[in-house]
């Protein structure tokens, strides 16, 4: 049965905006542990200024590295001879990697958030979801970035 128009997007929506949600609920979580006084940071507080920038220079190098990583590899599909169906599936497992690095440091920033109580790490978590929302798959967006000619884009 062939799929309908429109369902790869849809499906890439789906999964984009189920990793979105998953760091908005855990970080809700970890606001919530923090205003009940969840456990005693004050061990770490002499050190929440280095853990805040060392983050941050991770952050950084996973943004860098996973936008980069994707880049890569959409200009490596674009160029390709492949099936407009293989070109889709390369680019969701590129997309799926790109999120993936945006997430693992979103909630290493929640985890760090929780054991430290500092606030600093809301604005990573923030910065991550913006990037996740950068990416955000849209049928244009697909189009513009695979170089789809007007074939692949019925097809789509």
């Amino acid at each position: 049965m062939p799929e309908q128009k429109g369902s790869y997007i849809r499906a890439l929506r789906i999964l984009a905006i189920a990793l979105m949600v998953g760091v908005i609920v855990f970080y809700i979580l970890a606001v919530a542990l923090r205003l009940v006084d969840f456990m005693d940071t004050t061990l770490l507080q002499d050190y929440a200024v280095y853990i805040v920038i060392g983050l941050g220079v991770v952050a950084a190098l996973f943004f860098i590295g996973g936008r980069n990583f994707f880049n890569k590899k959409i200009e490596t599909i674009k160029n390709s001879s492949e099936t407009i169906g293989e070109k889709l599936n390369l680019y969701r497992s590129a997309l799926i990697i790109c999120y993936a690095a945006f997430e693992g440091i979103a909630i290493f920033a929640i985890i760090l958030f929780i054991v430290t109580g500092n606030f600093w790490f809301s604005g990573i978590v923030f910065l991550m979801l913006l990037a996740m929302i950068s990416k955000f798959p849209t049928r244009q967006r697909v189009i513009d970035q695979l170089g789809l000619d007007w074939n692949e884009q019925q097809e789509l």
